[in-house]
C-alpha cells in the first residue's frame, strides 16, 4: 500500500529538517531558541527513531543523526549555544570532510594489500 500524502509529506519534512542538523550553526540557533522548550525537546527525542536503519539509509549527513543525539543532552545545548563551541565544531566537520575520500581511499588500499598476501 502507498503510504497516503500526509504521511510522505511528513516523512520528508521530517527527512529535510534532520538533514539541515548538519550544519552547526542551525544546530546552534535551535540550542539558543529551542534550548529549553520542553515541547520542542519531545520532538527531537520523537525523532531519534530516525537512527534505525530503515530510515537512517535517506539521511544525507550522517552528522545530522550524530548532532540529533548530541541535542538530548542539556549540557550539548548550552555549550553549542556559545560561538567558540560552535566554530569548533565547523573546524572539526571541515577537517573530517576534507580527509575523508582520502583517507577512505588510503584505508581500502591497505585492505587490498592485505588480501593480496593472503
Amino acid at each position: 500500500m502507498a503510504a497516503l500524502p500526509d504521511e510522505r509529506r511528513r516523512f520528508e519534512l521530517e527527512l529535510e529538517f534532520i538533514n539541515s542538523l548538519a550544519n552547526p550553526q542551525y544546530v546552534q540557533w535551535i540550542a539558543q531558541t529551542y534550548g529549553n522548550d520542553t515541547s520542542f525537546l519531545e520532538y527531537l527525542q520523537y525523532l531519534l527513531y530516525w537512527k534505525q536503519p530503515q530510515f537512517a539509509k535517506y539521511i544525507i549527513y550522517p552528522h545530522s543523526l550524530h548532532f540529533l543525539g548530541l541535542l538530548q543532552s542539556p549540557e550539548f545545548r548550552t555549550a553549542v549555544a556559545l560561538a567558540p563551541v560552535r566554530e569548533l565544531i565547523e573546524n572539526q566537520q571541515f577537517f573530517m570532510w576534507q580527509h575523508f575520500r582520502k583517507d577512505r581511499e588510503l584505508s581500502h588500499e591497505g585492505s587490498n594489500a592485505s588480501a593480496d598476501q593472503r
